[in-house]
């Protein structure tokens, strides 16, 4: 059996003073509180984005990289982007 699954390219922001989300023009910003050491970063886009859309979440490509591929299982792309506010 084939999962729905939304695929999202983001562009992370460190040293934010809260973890947010914004969308412009089709380009989605992550917003971090963490610097870039020891997976704090990925660790803290994947909790909070696993606490907001309630699913399974996942990030495949960009791990060391502020350019990411995120997959989040069990839900379409738009219904992803509805539940994000973006």
């Amino acid at each position: 059996m084939d999962k729905q699954c939304a695929y999202l390219n983001v562009t992370i922001k460190l040293n934010s003073s809260r973890f947010k989300i914004e969308s412009k023009d089709e380009k989605i910003t992550v917003s971090v509180t963490e610097r870039p050491k020891h997976n704090k970063v990925n660790i803290e886009t994947i909790k909070n984005l696993e606490r907001l859309l309630h699913k399974n979440v996942k990030i495949i490509k960009g791990a060391k990289s502020k350019r990411k591929t995120i997959k989040i299982e069990g839900i379409t792309e738009d219904a992803a982007r509805q539940m994000l506010g973006i």
